[in-house]
């Protein structure tokens, strides 16, 4: 039996036809960096929007416009390779404990 991990990889199944996977891509991890002034805005159940920031590139958890923290997931790569192609993800707040955020990543399509 394995452990708990703070991170959840969820995939489809089945034999669909090859897509770039984007749309499947769901995971849940934590916010790295909170942002203490905007962490206290939140509350479960709370919807970030997930943004690529250039310069240096990373992905950042954005609520009303202001970022929330970093979101550093084990599928970090695969993340940036599907916003680089116009796909929309969410960061749906899952649990908070003081300034520890998880979150759950998850596509929402395209544009």
């Amino acid at each position: 039996m394995t452990g708990n991990s703070s991170r959840t990889r969820i995939r489809g199944t089945g034999s669909a036809p090859a897509t770039s996977g984007c749309d499947e891509l769901a995971e849940v991890t934590i916010l790295a960096s909170p942002v203490p002034t905007v962490i206290a805005l939140l509350s479960v159940g709370t919807v970030l929007g997930v943004e690529l920031r250039a310069k240096p590139e990373i992905v950042v958890a954005v609520h009303t416009g202001t970022v929330a923290g970093s979101v550093v997931p084990g599928s970090l790569a695969r993340l940036i390779e599907c916003l680089k192609k116009g796909y929309r993800f969410t960061a749906t707040v899952v649990t908070l404990d003081g300034g520890h955020c998880r979150v759950a990543l998850r596509c929402v399509g395209k544009p």
